[in-house]
């Protein structure tokens, strides 16, 4: 009789979500190293006759000034993509500290952190972030602080959560009977017990993020012409869309694509952590 091996369910289970972490992250990485292998370069004009529609040499078509859309909307993707990664690192730098803090000292530390923090929840995020790009000045880094201020409140509910929760871990319990100062219980202890649940929530940002920096480059209060974002393109694309929906309808499939990346990229990446546990 011949044997075979057989793998433990949750081994397999977890072997396909850590594959379908690494290939989604793949596919992050190519959209960030695109732009470099675009045929044309993103601004380079009268390639073509404008307003021209997809053809092979052409594959998203010509914008109204004869640049390829194709190549634009590479590049921006990684615009859109670098952005949103500078508005969750904003977020991650403000939320995790407060968070950590207030759900391990807890108390008047606390409260006073969570109103502080609902006070902000409280406005509506992207007229918040227009007004701080309003007083700011408009930049797509700019636009990125706001937006990063904006999303603090939801890094720091799952900070706050996971703090508390794991303050009362043994071996939490045991590092303060020892006498360890706070802060080193917080860094050393507290926080590595709730980053999985950290990188979770920023790879759900994320999306939300690629989708708020359209918005504000979508009205002027990003990415400025001739850069490109995905925001922009959907903007430029105003003006025609009677003649050349395409303008409009590829950089928008574009960036649904971006968003449900990272949607699925989240899912998997806690499906993975928690089959781990």
């Amino acid at each position: 009789m011949t044997a075979v091996a057989v793998l433990p369910a949750g081994r397999t289970h977890n072997w396909s979500r850590f594959s379908g972490v690494i290939l989604l992250g793949a596919i992050v990485a190519l959209l960030l190293v695109a732009p470099a292998f675009a045929p044309y370069p993103p601004n380079q004009t009268a390639l073509g006759p404008s307003l021209q529609g997809p053809s092979w040499s052409h594959l998203f078509g010509i914008d109204e000034v004869g640049r390829d859309l194709f190549s634009r909307t590479l590049s921006g993707v990684r615009t859109s993509l670098a952005a949103a990664s500078l508005a969750v690192g904003v977020a991650l730098v403000i939320g995790v500290p407060l968070g950590v803090l207030s759900g391990y000292l807890r108390g008047f530390a606390d409260g006073l952190i969570t109103r502080a923090v609902g006070v902000l929840q409280t406005m509506p995020g992207l007229i918040l972030a227009m007004a701080i790009v309003g007083a700011m000045g408009r930049s797509l880094v700019n636009a990125m602080i706001a937006i990063g201020i904006v999303f603090v409140p939801r890094i720091y509910r799952v900070v706050r959560a996971g703090a508390m929760a794991t303050s009362t871990q043994t071996y939490v319990e045991a590092a303060r009977s020892m006498g360890s100062p706070r802060w080193r219980i917080m860094a050393g202890h507290v926080l590595p017990g709730i980053l999985p649940a950290v990188l979770v929530q920023a790879s759900v940002t994320m999306a939300v993020a690629v989708l708020s920096e359209a918005s504000l480059s979508f009205v002027g209060l990003g990415v400025q012409p001739p850069s490109a974002s995905l925001g922009t393109l959907i903007a430029e694309s105003d003006d025609y869309l009677g003649r050349a929906s395409h303008l409009a309808i590829l950089p928008g499939v574009a960036m649904v694509f971006v968003v449900l990346l990272f949607t699925a990229f989240a899912t998997q990446l806690r499906r993975l952590l928690e089959g781990e546990r």
